[in-house]
């Protein structure tokens, strides 16, 4: 059993309803020890949270929530950045925050977002491999931590009732994602929100997992993606156990933008 949960949101991300104090007390509630709240941060024009983030004040807040919640939870500050290669000057000064976690994450390709309208302007096998390629863009110059959710783009897929996506069409450009994260000793994260969703399967599939680990990739990160207080937590301990069938025996959790490795 795990305690933590690394990837959570609150109404200071614009997709999300729980207030923080909200989120915390449900995780102290469900016996979580140490969670990172990671809001997103997005400065694609077409995104409608494109430059709200404001980072003082949400440090700010979480010191305020360390203090009020101290010796009942550990809390941890991180952030979701979208397409941090495209942005990074933008985000300059994010970067000179406290940070415990950087999740980095690929929410548009191009001006098309995944979520929004990126399955209207390609076709299913033409926007995968798109999306591939611009993710591989992005672990390759990105600065962040942790990949957050490799094949989320199942889960709009799913929710189009579109065909589910074989990995092994796009195996080659998969692997290049996962060699490139070793090589930058970038954690892959087990996302657990697609178990919510019709794809009904972690982000990233099975698969993608075990590919990751028989090339001997080692460093994961365990998050529900909580958007709303009932997500909190959700199936963490579920995707804990796929990762130990697949052969992890380890953990990683984010203090100062440093792994800390756990047993699972």
């Amino acid at each position: 059993m795990i305690t933590s949960d690394f990837h959570l949101h609150t109404s200071a991300s614009v997709d999300a309803t729980v207030g923080l104090d909200e989120l915390i007390e449900r995780a102290i509630e469900i016996g979580l020890t140490e969670i990172a709240i990671t809001e997103h941060v997005d400065y694609n024009p077409a995104d409608e949270g494109a430059g709200i983030y404001k980072p003082k004040e949400i440090y700010q807040q979480i010191v305020g929530a360390r203090g009020k919640y101290n010796g009942r939870i550990i809390i941890c500050y991180g952030v979701e950045l979208s397409e941090p290669h495209l942005y990074a000057a933008e985000m300059a000064d994010i970067y000179q925050m406290p940070l415990d976690i950087v999740i980095g994450s690929l929410h548009y390709v191009g001006p098309y977002g995944v979520h929004l309208n990126f399955f209207d302007v390609y076709d299913f096998d033409s926007a995968i491999k798109a999306y591939f390629s611009d993710m591989l863009d992005m672990v390759r110059d990105g600065d962040f931590d942790v990949l957050g959710h490799l094949d989320y783009f199942a889960r709009y897929a799913s929710f189009r009732s579109l065909e589910d996506y074989n990995p092994e069409d796009y195996a080659e450009q998969i692997k290049r994602v996962l060699s490139t994260l070793i090589e930058r000793k970038i954690a892959l994260e087990l996302n657990t929100s697609g178990w919510r969703a019709p794809a009904n399967h972690c982000f990233p599939k099975p698969m993608i997992i075990k590919w990751y680990y028989e090339m001997g990739g080692r460093l994961i990160s365990i998050g529900s993606d909580g958007h709303k207080v009932e997500n909190i937590g959700r199936d963490i301990n579920k995707a804990a156990e796929l990762a130990k069938e697949i052969g992890f025996k380890e953990y990683q959790i984010y203090r100062q933008r440093k792994p800390v490795t756990l047993p699972l």
